[in-house]
């Protein structure tokens, strides 16, 4: 265990440039500190921060001019493509890796004015809405649009085959898979586009429970979109603007009604969409679905429109106030949130922001803050709206918070879905294996063993259609530069937490001197696998194992719960005070 820990610690270091300079795309993190960048007829980029756009003059001290003309010596014809999507790559390859935030210089498009800004942090969200916005300009696929019924045809057989044969959570809730197949296979034969046919596997896909499941290779019809964001406190539903500057209407923070109809309403019709996992997944991916609010007019039977029409609730009281709003051209960017980084806050508490998992950024995040904090009182662990990446920073952070001597930490056990295409060491990558493994220490094979002898699945897995049982545990690292922090520690959590984030926060519950503090995890634990569909530009995403938590509930379709559930306040969503953190600095001073 500690041994391929360590290879893999290896493979991190090379992707941060500490070994062969020779890395490849795939190495180097997807980060971005903007969430959008488009190219004038100059030939010059401009960026989007917080919903404004600017003309971006340098990064890191390096001015465009100098990024532009090594891009172009180094990538040759794929020059703009890297420089727009892997500027983590660019940098680095110029001898200038970023760290977790940039510096940049900007200069305001209206204005002209330069300003600077420090500090801006590095996120795989921004990088994602980059890659969304390029994908949403993107015309279909020519082949898409010469699809036969035939080609059609064979990619549902391919898909229902995948479905059948490998997917994990096939059989995780009763869906009638095979009724919408057949509905599907009669709606080919009576004429259906190729990019309508793909809209309607991603139906059939999100009738399953698996968060990480969808289907790529269609588009929605081009439409206005919502020209603002939603997010979720408690029951009620925080609009404010795409720059988090404000809500829509002073006074005004909490969405009920776009264009006459109920949130909920709204919400409904996007779930068609959404795979149906825990309620706060499904919610949080039904307001993300929101900003496409033409499609989603097109399925309540109401008229597109330039404008739309929402109304809000007072902060207090009964009150109403009903705006019209122009439509905007373009979906707007959530961007990660909070935009903290790791810092040592008032009162001597260490405040460790983990925004993601990839593991070339979350493991020297880790490594180079704890020992900062090894003389705080306490410290915060804030990994709201991380969607997830690898396990690396969990191994990692537990050798800090582990108490010295505790025997080995096992929480989790899966099992892999049995195909050609899944080999025995398929968990391997997740740090998981069969309770007679070889790479168990003894301690490790005793604490499994104990695990297994009481755990109990909630959903008894298809006889015959899985592996044997693979479990995770924790055991403290053999690094004498691993301090052990033995102060009270709050985890901050929300619906956001995802994937590799919920194994994070599964793996620290309940441990000695750890609090859980905020809202439920969106829950998924999958292991993805892609499916071409045939001679088609469709992609089929699907979970290849089941994966559960010590109390015998699945990841998905559940989350993991915090010890404490506290619902973040309207004024967070548009940088006011953090309620959030600071229930948890007030915590840890009292203790």
């Amino acid at each position: 265990m500690r041994h391929e820990y360590l290879v893999h610690l290896v493979v991190v270091a090379a992707a941060l440039g500490f070994a062969s300079p020779r890395a490849c795309a795939e190495d180097y993190a997807k980060l971005a500190p903007y969430s959008g960048i488009r190219w004038t007829g100059d030939g010059l980029p401009e960026v989007r921060i917080d919903g404004q756009w600017y003309a971006l003059r340098s990064i890191d001290g390096l001015s465009v001019d100098d990024l532009i003309v090594f891009a172009k010596k180094q990538y040759g014809g794929r020059w703009e493509k890297r420089f727009n999507e892997d500027i983590v790559q660019v940098l680095s390859e110029m001898g200038h890796p970023p760290g977790r935030t940039a510096s940049l210089v900007v200069r305001h498009l209206e204005t002209g004015k330069e300003r600077s800004l420090d500090k801006v942090p590095m996120t795989t969200e921004n990088r994602k809405s980059i890659m969304e916005s390029k994908r949403a300009s993107e015309p279909p696929p020519a082949r898409n649009r010469d699809l036969s019924p035939e080609d059609l045809l064979h990619a549902l057989d391919e898909f229902k085959a995948a479905l059948d044969g490998r997917w994990s959570y096939r059989h995780a809730n009763r869906a009638d898979f095979d009724g919408r197949i057949r509905a599907l296979r009669e709606q080919v034969a009576a004429g259906i586009s190729p990019n309508d046919f793909g809209i309607e596997l991603q139906k059939i896909i999100a009738l399953g429970i698996d968060g990480h499941a969808d289907v790529s290779g269609y588009q929605l019809p081009p439409g206005g979109c919502l020209p603002f964001l939603v997010e979720p406190t408690g029951e009620r539903f925080v609009a404010f603007n795409e720059g988090r500057t404000d809500f829509l209407a002073k006074g005004f923070p909490y969405l009920t009604r776009i264009d006459g109809k109920d949130i909920t309403a709204w919400c409904a019709a996007a779930a068609v969409l959404v795979p149906k996992g825990s309620p706060q997944y499904v919610r949080r991916q039904c307001l993300r679905q929101l900003r496409e609010l033409d499609y989603l007019r097109t399925l309540l039977a109401l008229p597109k429109r330039d404008t739309v029409e929402v109304e809000l609730a007072a902060s207090k009281g009964s009150a109403r106030k009903t705006l019209t709003l122009r439509m905007a051209p373009r979906s707007p960017a959530y961007g990660t949130w909070p935009r903290g980084v790791s810092c040592l806050m008032e009162g001597n508490i260490g405040y460790l922001r983990l925004a993601d998992l990839d593991a070339t950024a979350s493991v020297p995040e880790i490594r180079t803050c704890m020992p900062r904090f090894r003389e705080t009182v306490g410290l915060v662990v804030d990994v709201r709206d991380n969607g997830g990446g690898e396990r690396d920073a969990l191994l990692l952070l537990y050798s800090y918070l582990a108490v010295l001597g505790d025997p080995p930490r096992v929480f989790t056990a899966a099992a892999y879905r049995r195909h050609e295409a899944h080999q025995p060491d398929h968990l391997v990558q997740r740090f998981m294996y069969p309770a007679d493994a070889e790479s168990w220490t003894e301690q490790e094979r005793v604490s499994v063993a104990a695990f297994a002898k009481t755990f109990r699945p909630a959903w008894e897995l298809p006889e015959g259609q899985f592996s044997e049982w693979h479990y995770m545990a924790l055991s403290r690292l053999d690094d004498a530069s691993i301090h052990p922090y033995s102060k009270p520690v709050v985890v901050l959590m929300n619906e956001k937490c995802f994937s590799a984030t919920d194994i994070l926060l599964a793996g620290l519950k309940g441990m000695k001197n750890v609090t859980l503090l905020g809202t439920p995890s969106g829950g998924g634990s999958a292991l993805k696998q892609k499916v071409s569909l045939g001679a088609t530009p469709f992609a089929l995403t699907i979970g290849s194992m089941a994966s559960f938590q010590a109390d015998g509930t699945l990841f998905d379709g559940n989350g993991v719960h915090p010890d404490v559930i506290v619902e973040a306040a309207p004024e967070y969503y548009i940088g006011g005070p953090d309620n959030v953190l600071a229930e948890a600095v007030k915590r840890l001073r009292a203790k």
